[in-house]
């Protein structure tokens, strides 16, 4: 930035850092949260760029923002507050590509309280576990107090609980803003990549700001929420499924296609709700004509099951003669035709006196047609690879009509086993030389074992030209589950569900390695997401806390002061790790990879270590019932599986046990 005052130079630390700077009369604004703005701040009450702080949330209190726990928070000039560290930049740039610090903005712009005594900014901690930030008469670089800008930011910690109805977690108010400058406000994490729950509250002039009715975001596992809403797709008429422009804000789900819809929702984020969104579906309506003479109306797309009537009219000199394709054996000029798919229309016209073409004329078949003329006599049919031809001679000298129907072939498919095939393009038939995709759609629990008959192979794509009628069949069977995935997935089960895993379970979790190409890591921090692990191991768990509950569940014992602080260091560093390597999810695959980690470590430790029979013990039967659940060909329930393991301790009596148990019930 021009001439920047960084905040080492110009503020304090913790407490001292909230320094009462003299008594100055303070206006009062009906649109903020509160005109008790607390303490003035030293350093960004007198300065272009720079901040104060850190300012404490209070003993014991702190907040998750964006996966990270904080205990207090920087005030920074420019109309932000930050995370983890003060800050002194200010750019144009949007809060959620902005990469200088997890930032909450309420006016993020190039402001400037310098030599000014009107320009200040104030902190009010007198609730714990609130921090109200006022950036009060704030002037503009440089030195430009012809303009001014007044704010608050209202922060709450996650043990807040006084919130008033209507009010949440973190409050935007805005009082009176002259300054016209680019500005920007909401959420951003400091990452240059757009995550779910980065928000832009607004982005323009700042004085767009100027008294609008104030904003709160609630969070959810430290993200900011915000509602899903449709794109500019939903409401909009189409022939095929929308591909673009579906959400305007959210995850877009699939498209489900209906007959009279495109229907997909938007996920909001941070528990934020979910829009639905839909797309009325239209069918084309290809019209030609044959012969002297037009088809009113011409092609165009209608809505799904609207009527549409369409009229041959002959030129002058012609007649109509007959319907072709959906209004075929219309006996009159007038068709009307259900828009309940793709529809085709051709009129054929004839000059009187002359020959004409039959209704098969320009209709494609797979067999050789009928009806070949509507005047005159037809010559014998000629086969081609693309074609049926023939033509008509004419009556009393009359004129030749030569006439064609493009030949089409047939493609049957199959499956054998649990999965389907998807064809592109699905058509009745296909025209001579036609390129028809292939996929294999394995059901749950499959894999696709063969194509046969017209494709080879085991790709799960088939590319097939349709010069001739053609036959596939693609067999589907059970996915493998390796030992790999029974090993590393039951100890996985015993730490997230206490229990061994059931069949259905481990053959979906073994195919999302094996078939959907996922990697242990995401799975395993899929796994620890759950509602039922996370009721387990609650978010709100420090991470002494978290890893002193995997001794006691997974080894049986207390743990010890040092294997919980290292345990501990290991959770934050694999945190750290994935959220530098914008993982999907670091929080849950970090409890996920520590969870694996540390059974590593317990198995690897010499015999005799306390804690090393309990897991061993426990992973042997595990292990032990996957492979007799697959062997018998039933599944035993998650309720009888930890029913089972509950019995299992470091006494190998009680693991011979319980495989007896596991062989009981999988005999009734």
């Amino acid at each position: 930035m021009r001439r920047s005052i960084h905040a080492s130079a110009r503020s304090f630390t913790g407490a001292m850092a909230l320094a009462l700077l003299g008594a100055v009369a303070t206006p009062a604004y009906a649109a903020l949260y509160t005109n008790d703005y607390g303490v003035q701040l030293a350093a960004t009450s007198n300065c272009d760029d720079c901040f104060d702080g850190p300012i404490s949330f209070g003993a014991g209190q702190n907040i998750n923002f964006f996966g990270t726990v904080y205990g207090d928070l920087y005030v920074g000039s420019n109309g932000y507050v930050t995370f983890g560290g003060g800050a002194t930049s200010y750019s144009t740039t949007p809060l959620n590509v902005q990469t200088i610090r997890p930032m909450i903005a309420g006016v993020y712009t190039d402001l400037d309280s310098r030599d000014d005594a009107a320009s200040n900014v104030y902190v009010n901690t007198t609730i714990p576990g609130q921090i109200v930030v006022t950036w009060l008469d704030m002037g503009h670089f440089s030195r430009n107090y012809s303009v001014r800008s007044t704010f608050q930011l209202v922060i709450r910690s996650d043990q807040f609980a006084a919130i008033l109805p209507g009010e949440s977690k973190v409050g935007f108010y805005y009082g009176n803003i002259t300054d016209g400058s680019a500005a920007n406000g909401g959420f951003g994490d400091g990452l240059a990549a757009i995550n779910p729950g980065e928000i832009n509250l607004f982005s323009g002039p700042a004085s767009g700001q100027s008294n609008v009715t104030q904003t709160w975001f609630n969070f959810s596992g430290g993200i900011p929420a915000q509602d899903g809403t449709c794109g500019s797709a939903n409401g909009v008429g189409v022939t095929t499924a929308p591909a673009s422009n579906l959400c305007g804000f959210g995850t877009p789900s699939a498209v489900s296609t209906a007959a009279d819809q495109f229907t997909w929702t938007c996920e909001g984020a941070g528990g934020g709700a979910t829009a639905s969104c839909s797309a009325p579906h239209h069918y084309t309506l290809t019209t030609s004509v044959t012969g002297n003479g037009s088809v009113a109306p011409s092609s165009g797309t209608y809505a799904y099951n609207s009527n549409v009537v369409v009229t041959a009219v002959p030129t002058f000199g012609s007649t109509f003669i007959a319907w072709g394709g959906n209004c075929l054996g219309t006996p009159s000029t007038s068709c009307t035709l259900t828009m309940t798919g793709d529809r085709v229309a051709t009129a054929l016209f004839a000059i009187t006196g002359d020959s004409a073409c039959g209704r098969a004329n320009n209709v494609p078949t797979v067999n050789p047609p009928t009806d070949l003329c509507s005047a005159g006599s037809p010559s014998r049919i000629q086969t081609s690879n693309s074609s049926y031809s023939w033509s008509c001679a004419g009556a009393n000298g009359g004129e030749e009509a030569v006439c064609r129907a493009p030949r089409h072939y047939l493609l049957n498919t199959s499956v054998v086993g649990l999965g389907s095939i998807d064809v592109y393009p699905m058509q009745a038939s296909y025209a001579y030389n036609t390129n028809v995709f292939l996929t294999a759609k394995p059901g749950n629990g499959q894999v696709l074992v063969a194509w046969s008959g017209d494709c080879t192979g085991d790709d799960s794509s088939c590319n097939l030209t349709v010069a001739a009628n053609k036959t596939v069949v693609a067999t589907f069977g059970p996915a493998p589950v390796i030992p790999e995935n029974i090993s590393h997935f039951s100890k996985l089960y015993l730490a997230a569900f206490l229990r061994a895993a059931e069949l259905e379970g481990m053959n979906y979790w073994s195919n999302q390695v094996l078939v959907d190409g996922k990697s242990y890591v995401y799975v395993g921090g899929v796994i620890f997401s759950l509602p039922i692990v996370t009721d387990l191991y609650p978010l709100t768990l420090s991470d002494k806390e978290f890893v002193s509950l995997i001794y006691h569940n997974v080894f049986g014992r207390d743990g010890d002061d040092e294997g919980v602080g290292y345990w501990a260091g290991e959770l934050l560093r694999l945190r750290n790790s994935f959220l530098a390597q914008d993982s999907v999810n670091p929080g849950f695959e970090a409890r996920g990879q520590l969870v694996m980690d540390m059974i590593t470590a317990g198995l690897g430790t010499p015999d005799g270590t306390l804690g090393k029979v309990y897991i061993e013990n426990r992973l042997e039967v595990a292990i032990y019932a996957i492979q007799q659940q697959t062997a018998q060909g039933k599944q035993l329930s998650p309720a009888q599986l930890r029913s089972i393991m509950d019995t299992v301790g470091a006494d190998r009596a009680t693991a011979r046990a319980a495989k007896k148990a596991i062989d009981a019930a999988l005999r009734v």
